[in-house]
């Protein structure tokens, strides 16, 4: 449980301080914080207060880093519709809107409030619905969307009416900080809502940037809450049952927004004044798809007993080869490396960037196979990045010196242990 301490009282043993946090700890009664982690004290009716020496965005990423989250983030972009699904949603649910209250400590100035909601979910459980449409001036609210968004489980996008170059240039600031160290988001659900939004958006989010581990979803059209909802609950049931066992997965069950259902969703007043903050240091996404969410092909997960760890070795072992990781190409997962290795994350990432990019160019040369394999050469290290034909969506990326070894070489020889490893078949 997360306890706060009032600042005119002293610190309970063990307790986090201010100088280590930049948040008060308050001394909340002992029902005071939820399972969930809540930051803050309850100081009335849906509300609760936190008090910090820091800036709001600050206390937030400290609060996320010593308690993970999980749940979900409602972002604008060119609209004003997170707040209304979430009102609309309180209405079906019968939850209230909870309210976390920021205030700088000794002075009690209001520095931003954050809403959210606990939804029910299967089985008496819950999931939490932050709301990234902030009450606090636009360069606070930028900041905390930011966190919200980055640490979520699954971030919700919902994008208003946009030209292609207005969507673009407001995509931009994604494609700026793809690699950031605070972010952990994985899966990101697009709504546009409007037809033309739908059209570009389909083509711009597919090249935010391979690479960055991220998986897009792009919704059709949306028009209203109940809509909103459906592919909000679908592609989290989706991720739940890609990582976890069915009885274990936080499930959303459908239910219909109240009389918000059948309203289209509130479009901007004009894009340079709806008050929604810009989507910053979002990563981008890997994969995206314009049909109506259909089900993300499931990452090629190796049968358990499937020989990747020597096959691994035995590469490890060639003369010349310096690194190597086994990947997945959609995700940049790292599914198979030598111990230790510093910069297999690196190597699966980069790996991913440098096939799509590959892709993307024989496109444009109005080739239409994809690539199969690539050499980069020069220097004391050269790379070699190949497709494992026995394991479909896998791929090695592998790091050699060209005084030692050439990629003929290699190439024979990973032919060769391609085609003794048991041919994997997804279900």
């Amino acid at each position: 449980m997360n306890r706060f301490r009032d600042p005119s009282t002293p610190s309970s043993p063990g307790g986090l301080s201010e100088g280590k946090t930049g948040i008060a700890e308050l001394a909340a009664p002992r029902h005071a914080a939820s399972s969930m982690g809540d930051l803050g004290r309850p100081s009335g009716e849906h509300t609760r207060e936190l008090f910090v020496s820091c800036d709001p965005a600050s206390a937030l990423i400290q609060h996320f880093e010593l308690h993970p989250a999980t749940y979900v983030a409602l972002h604008d972009l060119a609209c004003n519709a997170s707040r209304r699904l979430l009102q609309a949603l309180a209405g079906a649910t019968g939850q209230p809107i909870e309210h976390l209250v920021i205030r700088r400590q000794g002075f009690g100035t209001l520095l931003a409030s954050i809403d959210y909601l606990d939804c029910p979910a299967a089985h008496g459980r819950v999931l939490r619905l932050y709301c990234c449409d902030t009450d606090t001036d636009p360069a606070t609210r930028q900041a905390v969307s930011h966190v919200l968004l980055g640490r979520s489980t699954l971030g919700v996008v919902m994008v208003g009416e946009l030209s292609a170059q207005a969507l673009n240039d407001l995509l931009q600031p994604l494609r700026d900080h793809l690699f950031d160290p605070h972010w952990t988001c994985r899966q990101l659900q697009f709504m546009p809502l409007a037809s033309a939004t739908s059209t570009s958006l389909a083509t711009l989010a597919g090249g935010l940037g391979a690479g960055s581990g991220v998986t897009t979803r792009i919704a059709p059209l949306v028009v209203g809450s109940s809509e909103a909802w459906s592919f909000l609950a679908r592609a989290w049931n989706q991720w739940q049952l890609q990582q976890y066992p069915l009885a274990q997965a936080l499930l959303l069950e459908p239910f219909r927004p109240a009389r918000e259902s059948s309203q289209p969703m509130p479009l901007p007043v004009g894009s340079a004044t709806t008050g929604a903050a810009p989507l910053v240091s979002a990563p981008a996404a890997l994969t995206t798809t314009s049909a109506p969410l259909p089900a993300s092909p499931p990452a090629p997960a190796l049968p358990r007993n499937a020989p990747m760890s020597r096959f691994v070795r035995e590469l490890a072992d060639l003369p010349g080869v310096h690194a190597l990781c086994v990947f997945e190409q959609a995700s940049s997962k790292v599914v198979a490396t030598t111990p230790d290795e510093p910069r297999a994350v690196d190597l699966a990432r980069r790996g991913t960037l440098l096939m799509a990019a590959a892709a993307t160019s024989r496109r444009s040369l109005h080739i239409s196979s994809e690539p199969s394999e690539l050499v980069i050469a020069g220097g004391s290290l050269s790379q070699g990045l190949r497709l494992i034909t026995s394991q479909p969506g896998l791929a090695v990326h592998l790091l050699f010196d060209p005084a030692v070894t050439d990629w003929p070489t290699l190439r024979a020889r990973l032919a060769a242990m391609d085609a003794a490893l048991p041919r994997y078949t997804p279900t």
